[in-house]
């Protein structure tokens, strides 16, 4: 029996509205980091990888990444074909001529007789082994010439022991079920046939004998199939199936396309891979065939359908990568305008567009649609229900009620609209944040009142309690009264996304960033972060009976509470949603409806529950110091090998991103820690007895996988030992034993000695300081005495005079008086301010901490620094608004001293002494420092010496600041 290909074609056409239902497929392409985009053929291996032949080579994915998989040697092959895996589990590759390669411990091996099995059948074309099995340690191989149709093309035998035997065949196609090896044996002479002769051996032995019409243009074959369902034996030729029920043909049909490969997918109902055509799905009933029922990838050649371990579907396309449908199998609506709202009432679900549009869902199937009567540039808002189930629809243009299939207009600008009862309807102006009270739809305000922020959620429970939420906090109006609830709680000053109620009637508010808010018998309890939630971010929120569904930007959340705590379930892209950012969405009679992008996905309830599957973290390498070790039982290292990298890794090719995973170190810390990286490092592990662990985490939260563990020790070093520690504290106490004395003789001396020696240093530091100090003063008036100023030398005179006097007194003694040491410093800037008048000014600050008569401090340390800072700071500046600052402040023991000017900063004067003397550093700063910091020895405290370069904004020098301290005592 025959099917007119006409027929069939004019069915191919008759697609069941495709565009408006169709399964989420998620897309890898080379921008995913695919290598190529044409791809033939997808298997898994028996690790869970993704196994993936493409015409850049063979590849590898594993959930996170695409690996190419390499040849022993470290080279790639390119192109793969085909993948095929035997009943011992065996798994080959097929490239170009006639090349086989074994994948073992992921590496491609070179198949040992590839040289033997290619040479039979050597020609110009491109060779390709498209069929292999295995049998009794046997392999079959079947070429075929991809291209070139004026050869010879068969199979052949390769024994155990390396011999190649040709099989020698009449011409016809060969279906053999026992070793499932599927091949043509044509000659020249068949090639030009159109038809040709079928031959079945089926698994009882039997053997059939049927004829298949090759008669399509071409005649083209690329590969055989077969496949089995309840009630049918399936053979694919081409474009024909050969459709056989209890060994006897039935049916013969042509499809109007090359077939690539095609995949059982219910009893009866099969998916085909088209070239060029995309891939339909089809149902066999009663020897009739219906379809296509359902066409996906339009106008893309669909080269292989292959359902992975976890249901999951991947299909293979030969110009745009791979696509994979989920097992929760959700499906997408593209809508003709923005989707505004979703909402569920009474099991149905009703989804709003931009342009008026409503659609009215039961289940997966719209069961109404309704048009506001509106047109552009009018546009809907959002839409609730009154207390008669009526549909309110609010636009820019006021709101519409639907009641008896028809719509009423009225005028308004709310927002939002919460009827309460027939007479009472409450609302939220878009502009001015106000609460308006209405005497039922449409009617008069009653009253109006103002709040902090605009509204954008209301909720009226039932204890006839109004719930407001507002851009930055939560309200209720309750008995005549406005009530702010973010005093109760800082958490509730955040946007309110939402507010319901349970059954128990607690009260549930979802803010923007700071989880759920629970109300219930005057307390409030908080779900965020810290107990349960991935994230604090709400986008939006429904309830179904007792179960709080959460949309967030990190999935769809589900929320039961048990026994007062919280049980938390997250479903993200690993449980087939198309996105984990959740904004719009609603659930009701057991159906998931949510918006993505301009799509609107519906899925099952009870579907999303099943994923994700628990799949099994696997240690895959131990590395210690960086070099690989066998991942053994239980390692011992020596005490030096304590730095150890454990890689571990799970596939979980439903997730398509990176998992993540618990783990810790059992004998170094008992926590767990969660990461998303696939290794750990340990570095210094001290010596003991360790464990690590490591296991898959998944939603919900809580669950997890088995855990995989790895135990190792690392060895105490010999001198760590309790004999070497004995011995080693006998030996120690004897030496301290035998120098104890020494010490205690010479310590004394030592001591007096370094006393003395201090002593004679500051001394010679004071007596180096007095002259340098003298030398400067007189040249000061030498200046005065040449320009013949008499009466400013007279004085000038009269000042050194007092100076002197009391810079000898002071240099007499170690430590003199704060008090007569800022005496000293204000003659020396007097002295100075008559030798440049108007070239600079300067203040003197004292921490109010601070007395002055009550300290004493190492006398002459101070004036080298004030010299310094305005010989080689102030006198440099042209403008004359010089400025020394010089502060004091006491801490711990020490007196801080800052000088503080506005020169012309070390650098630039730096260039101008190198230019004019040379080294331009004061002898003074160097003594000085010296002798500061024995002072600070001898007094056991801490010498503090800071040069602070000062700059402007735009990287100008403004001075130079110095801190320093001086030992201090007090009075």
């Amino acid at each position: 029996m025959k099917l007119n290909s006409a027929i069939l074609g004019m069915l191919m056409l008759c697609v069941n509205d495709i565009t408006a239902q169709q399964p989420y497929l998620k897309h890898f392409t080379v921008d995913d980091y695919l290598p190529s985009n044409e791809i033939y053929q997808t298997l898994q291996d028996g690790a869970g990888n993704l196994l993936i032949a493409s015409d850049r080579g063979a590849v590898r994915y594993d959930g996170y990444t695409f690996e190419p998989i390499p040849l022993q040697n470290g080279q790639v092959t390119k192109p793969v074909y085909y993948i095929y895996k035997s009943k011992n589990g065996n798994i080959y590759f097929s490239g170009l001529n006639g090349r086989i390669y074994r994948y073992v411990n992921d590496t491609l091996i070179n198949y040992s007789y590839n040289d033997k099995t290619s040479s039979l059948f050597r020609h110009p074309g491109i060779l390709v082994a498209n069929t292999i099995a295995e049998t009794n340690d046997s392999l079959l191989i079947s070429y075929n010439n991809d291209y070139n149709f004026n050869f010879k093309i068969g199979s052949c035998l390769v024994k155990p022991n390396g011999e190649v035997v040709k099989l020698q065949k009449p011409d016809g196609i060969y279906f053999d079920l026992p070793s499932g090896f599927y091949y043509r044996q044509l000659s020249d002479t068949a090639l030009r046939s159109e038809t040709q002769h079928v031959f079945i051996t089926w698994g009882d032995g039997r053997c059939t004998h049927d004829k298949v019409d090759l008669s399509w243009p071409g005649g083209y074959i690329r590969r055989l199939y077969y496949n089995h369902t309840k009630e049918y034996d399936l053979f694919w030729i081409g474009r024909r199936l050969l459709a056989y029920k209890d060994g006897k043909k039935i049916n013969d049909f042509l499809f109007p396309a090359n077939i690539l490969t095609v995949a059982i997918t219910g009893d009866g109902e099969f998916r085909i891979g088209f070239e060029t055509n995309g891939t339909s799905v089809y149902h066999l009933d009663n020897g009739k065939l219906n379809g296509p029922l359902q066409t996906q990838l339009k106008g893309l050649s669909v080269t292989c359908i292959y359902r992975d371990l976890d249901g999951g579907t991947w299909y293979s396309t030969h110009e745009s990568g791979l696509f994979y449908n989920y097992p929760s199998a959700p499906t997408y609506r593209p809508g003709n305008t923005k989707i505004q709202d979703i909402a569920g009432k009474k099991g149905k679900a009703y989804v709003g567009y931009r342009s008026g549009s409503i659609e009215v869902f039961d289940r997966d199937k719209i069961v109404e649609k309704l048009q506001l009567p509106i047109r552009f540039p009018d546009f809907l808002l959002h839409f609730s229900f009154d207390l008669n189930d009526s549909l309110i629809a609010i636009t820019n243009k006021g709101f519409y009620v639907r009641q008896h299939k028809e719509w009423k207009h009225y005028s308004g600008s709310d927002i939002l609209l919460l009827p309460v009862n027939e007479r009472l309807v409450y609302g939220a102006s878009p502009i001015n944040p106000e609460l308006y009270a209405y005497e039922g739809l449409g009617k008069k305000i009653i009253f109006k009142t103002s709040l902090s922020k605009r509204i954008i959620s209301m909720f009226y429970d039932q204890k006839k309690q109004l719930w407001i939420g507002t851009w930055d906090g939560l309200y209720k109006y309750s008995q005549d009264s406005l009530h702010d609830l973010t005093r109760a709680d800082s958490a509730l000053s955040d946007r309110i996304i939402a507010i319901k109620e349970l059954p128990d009637h607690t009260i549930v508010a979802a803010t923007l960033g700071n989880g759920l808010a629970l109300f219930k018998n005057d307390s409030i309890r908080f779900l965020n972060s810290n107990n349960g939630l991935t994230t604090q971010l709400i986008n939006s929120m429904t309830i179904e009976n007792s179960n709080i569904w959460l949309g967030t930007n990190r999935g769809l959340v589900l929320v039961n509470l048990h026994n007062n705590s919280f049980r938390v379930r997250n479903f993200e892209t690993n449980s087939g949603l198309p996105t984990a950012d959740i904004t719009q969405f609603t659930v009701t009679n057991g159906w998931l409806y949510l918006k993505w992008i301009n799509h609107l996905v519906t899925l099952r309830v009870d579907s999303l529950m099943k994923f994700p599957n628990l799949s099994h973290a696997k240690i895959t390498g131990v590395f210690v110091d960086d070099k690989k070790i066998d991942p053994v039982s239980h390692a011992v290292f020596s005490y030096n090998q304590n730095t150890l990298t454990i890689k571990f890794n799970s596939i979980n090719l439903l997730s398509a991103q990176q998992q993540e995973y618990a783990y810790t170190l059992e004998g170094l810390d008992e926590k767990w820690h969660n990461t998303r990286e696939r290794f750990v490092k340990y570095t210094s592990l001290p010596p003991g007895n360790y464990r690590f662990k490591v296991q898959v985490l998944h939603s919900p939260v809580g669950s997890s996988s088995a855990i995989s563990g790895y135990s190792f020790s690392i060895k105490h070093p010999f001198w760590h030992r309790w004999w070497f520690m004995i011995l080693a504290l006998l030996a120690f106490a004897g030496i301290l034993m035998s120098i104890f004395q020494l010490r205690i003789r010479s310590t004394r001396k030592k001591n007096q000695l370094h006393l003395e020696l201090a002593e004679s240093q500051q001394k010679a530091l004071v007596q180096l300081i007095n002259p340098h100090f003298i030398f400067n003063i007189l040249n000061t008036l030498q200046a005065s005495i040449l320009k013949q100023e008499k009466l400013a030398a007279a004085s000038l005179v009269g000042r050194i005079a007092k100076l002197m006097r009391l810079s000898l007194d002071l240099s007499r003694e170690k430590y003199v008086c704060l008090e007569k040491e800022i005496e000293l410093l204000k003659m020396y800037f007097e002295l100075e301010l008559l030798r440049s008048p108007g070239k600079f000014s300067y203040e003197m600050n004292i921490e109010n901490s601070l007395t002055p008569a009550n300290v004493s401090i190492p006398s002459m340390v101070i004036q080298p620094f004030i010299e310094n800072a305005i010989k080689h700071g102030l006198m440099h500046l042209s403008n004359g608004n010089g400025l020394v600052r010089v502060s004091f402040s006491y801490k711990e023991r020490n007196v801080y001293c800052v000088v503080d000017d506005n020169g012309i900063g070390r650098h630039l004067s730096e260039q101008i002494n190198r230019n004019t003397n040379g080294d331009h550093r004061s002898a003074g700063i160097n003594i000085t420092i010296n002798r500061l910091k024995l002072m600070h020895k001898q007094r056991r405290t801490d010498f503090v010496y800071v040069v602070e370069d000062k700059v402007s904004s735009s990287g100008d020098p403004q001075g130079t600041k110095i801190t320093f301290s001086m030992p201090a005592i007090t009075l």
